[in-house]
């Protein structure tokens, strides 16, 4: 976790030295006149710096090569700013965003915070990892390693982004390489270009249904995601956007799309499944660009898809003599690799389970289960996705003695 380091004195030191290379933040006490010559020079690390309206000069290379300086808290106002004899070298400070009669301790920079969109703000817990995206409307990434909060990208271990926020903007969490898992709202419409690009370590992500774009190279480089779903209002895959998701293994594509776009899954080698909405014909009239090769290696399972909670149903669970029976139904399209699950219960206490692997033709008829319910006083049958664990079928079944 990165840690504020105070300087205090009249001149700031001549030169940071190992271990001083590697702060983030620093904050320069009221009183110091002068940054002199090369005092953070090359200090790659450094996110952010206070500096007080007692600073008359700042000198040569003061701040070379601070690539990542993005926050610059002045406690002066921007006039005073202006007086301030800033010599050559110092390019990041103009490009650096300042902020104004910053009034002393009200940051907390353990858990920086900012702005990322006309009615967004993100803040970030760095003894955590978790980033909190809230607000409405749009976010705005800016480019490459450009996001809001880039300069914190390597401390996001887990994303949040709350209710209300319609888009993700192109870049807005590129290069957060230790994120794991990030957690999408309903309300999102649009998922920007390379929005998740080098999230090597991204495993899970459930693109929310009321998507309808999902824009080029949005998930490039994602290198352990294994499962996708794809919305149902989504019509296109753009150029890139899966390319290079080495561990992308399944994926569900509804009969919405009529293009996926050139590198849409390149070197996607261990793709091996693909679930489609519609039927061969269908498939087969999809124009699909360039060096998307793996899509014809790979098996399509064809009126396919993800089950979603809700559209499935069990009915008529029933003892017999040789265990039980049930009906299962469904409101969509059945899928294959389904689980039809009977739990026997004494107690409250499991007791006994048999699992079976339910195809299309199963559907709307009777189900037999040899389990032995003789010492079961509570029995229950479930349905369950298990190719896609993140969305079992919410149907619970309960039989009673």
């Amino acid at each position: 976790m990165p840690t504020p380091f105070l300087i205090t004195g009249l001149i700031a030191f001549f030169n940071v030295v190992s271990p001083f290379k590697t702060l983030n933040n620093v904050t320069i006490s009221n009183g110091v006149t002068e940054i002199n010559e090369s005092a953070f020079e090359s200090c790659s690390s450094l996110t952010s710096i206070v500096i007080p309206s007692s600073v008359v000069s700042i000198h040569e290379n003061a701040f070379a090569d601070c690539n990542k300086l993005a926050d610059i808290y002045y406690t002066g106002n921007e006039q005073q700013w202006g007086n301030i004899d800033i010599e050559y070298g110092n390019d990041q400070l103009y490009n650096a965003n300042i902020h104004y009669n910053y009034i002393s301790g009200s940051i907390d920079f353990n858990n920086p915070s900012g702005i990322c969109g006309n009615n967004s703000k993100w803040k970030l817990n760095l003894d955590t990892g978790i980033l909190n995206i809230t607000g409405s409307g749009d976010t705005q990434g800016n480019g490459l390693a450009q996001s809001p909060f880039a300069s914190y990208s390597k401390y996001i271990k887990t994303a949040n982004v709350s209710n209300g926020i319609t888009s993700i903007g192109g870049f807005l969490f590129s290069g957060c390489y230790n994120m794991t898992d990030v957690t999408l709202p309903d309300s999102l419409k649009t998922i920007g270009s390379m929005a998740f690009l080098d999230c090597d370590s991204l495993t899970n992500v459930n693109i929310p249904d009321n998507v309808t774009s999902i824009s080029s190279g949005a998930f490039s480089s994602c290198d352990n995601i294994t499962r996708l779903v794809i919305p149902e209002q989504v019509t296109k895959i753009q150029t890139g956007t899966f390319g290079l998701c080495s561990s992308l293994s399944e994926i569900v594509i509804p009969e919405s799309i009529t293009e996926i776009g050139n590198s849409a899954f390149e070197e996607c080698n261990n793709l091996s499944d693909i679930y489609y909405g519609g039927n061969k014909d269908e498939w087969g009239q999809i124009n699909i660009g360039n060096y998307n090769d793996i899509l014809k290696t790979a098996t399509v399972h064809y009126n396919s898809g993800f089950a979603k909670s809700g559209t499935y149903t069990i009915t008529d669970l029933s003892r017999t003599t040789n265990g039980i029976e049930m009906s299962v139904h469904s409101n969509a399209t059945p899928i294959d690799s389904q689980q039809a699950i009977v739990a026997c219960y004494n107690n409250r206490i499991l007791t006994d389970v048999e699992i079976k692997t339910i195809s299309p033709s199963d559907i709307d008829q009777i189900i037999t289960f040899d389990i032995d319910t003789t010492n079961a006083t509570l029995i229950k049958g479930f349905i369950w996705n298990n190719t896609k664990k993140l969305l079992p079928v919410s149907n619970v079944y309960s039989l009673e003695q």
